[in-house]
């Protein structure tokens, strides 16, 4: 087996990426400051002088449709300065041929969004339907902003997952004990490293917690991963890449994947497991596999 490598500026998500820049550029503020005898210059959303991003405040989204009923997710549209009239944006939705593709007759989205006049936000409200078409299995589709004046672009594309979901009576949040079996490449270094955590819900079918992937022995930073419960299945909500190669090759980067296999109880939140799958693009040498999460409520 060839020596694992760590190369934590690889494994920056775009998320993470902008909170470095923004470090990056309080940093040179407080240089400048330091060096020559003035104030700085503050960022001011509401003068017109200043540059104008925009885009998506996330790079995905989930579209959790009940079963045999509807859904629908308020995506959110950024921009850094403030306008005097409302601003609207053309929406462009794009189906790929992909095996996993969206079906259009489960889903609506409008075909512009505005951001209000001195507001720094649009919301866009996307519907699904399940009509008989929506499952478990999470299909994609994607949504790109146009339209622009002058203005700059930020994040002006974002993929959006829909899938069947349940209703869950149980609350499945609160303080939980992780335990697993080791990473076949990694050996003892997991990606939820074994221990307590505190799981949080931003909808009604997901759950978030805050872990150190892969430490003590390859710590990658604090990152949320969220996991998702779909009709008695439970998820990872998305890949994960981080920063422990072999190579330099992206297929010998050390990751995750979203698989099938995690059960839980919609009416008892004491325990649940979550099954991931480790190393998709066989790092090292070595082969995929599914490894069992197992959590148990600490009460």
């Amino acid at each position: 087996m060839q020596t694992l490598q760590f190369n934590k500026i690889k494994a920056i998500k775009k998320k993470d990426m902008k909170k470095v820049i923004k470090f990056l550029v309080l940093s040179t503020a407080i240089i400048f400051a330091s060096c020559e005898d003035v104030e700085p210059t503050v960022f001011n959303g509401a003068d017109s002088s200043n540059p104008t991003l925009i885009g998506f405040s996330r790079d995905s989204y989930n579209l959790e449709v009940e079963r045999d009923g509807t859904g629908s997710v308020d995506v959110v549209v950024n921009t850094t300065t403030l306008s005097t009239s409302a601003r609207t944006y053309t929406v462009t939705v794009n189906v790929t041929d992909a095996e996993n593709a969206a079906i259009p007759e489960t889903f609506t989205v409008p075909a512009t969004v505005t951001i209000p006049a001195n507001e720094y936000q649009g919301i866009l409200t996307i519907t699904g339907v399940d009509n008989g078409l929506v499952d478990s299995n999470a299909r994609l589709f994607t949504i790109t902003l146009s339209g622009f004046t002058n203005e700059s672009v930020d994040s002006d594309t974002s993929t959006v997952r829909i899938y069947e979901v349940c209703n869950i009576e149980a609350e499945f949040t609160g303080t939980y004990q992780v335990t697993s079996a080791a990473d076949p490449v990694v050996g003892d270094s997991r990606f939820i490293p074994n221990g307590i955590y505190e799981i949080t819900a931003p909808s009604r079918f997901s759950r978030v917690l805050t872990a150190n992937p892969y430490s003590p022995g390859y710590p990658q930073g604090n990152s949320e991963i969220e996991f998702n419960f779909i009709c008695g299945n439970t998820t990872l909500s998305a890949a994960y890449t981080t920063g422990l190669a072999c190579g330099s090759a992206p297929e010998q980067y050390v990751g995750v994947a979203p698989t099938t296999g995690g059960t839980y109880n919609p009416n008892d939140d004491s325990s649940f497991t979550v099954v991931i799958r480790t190393n998709p693009q066989s790092p090292c040498g070595v082969a995929p596999a599914n490894i069992t999460y197992q959590f148990t409520k600490v009460e």
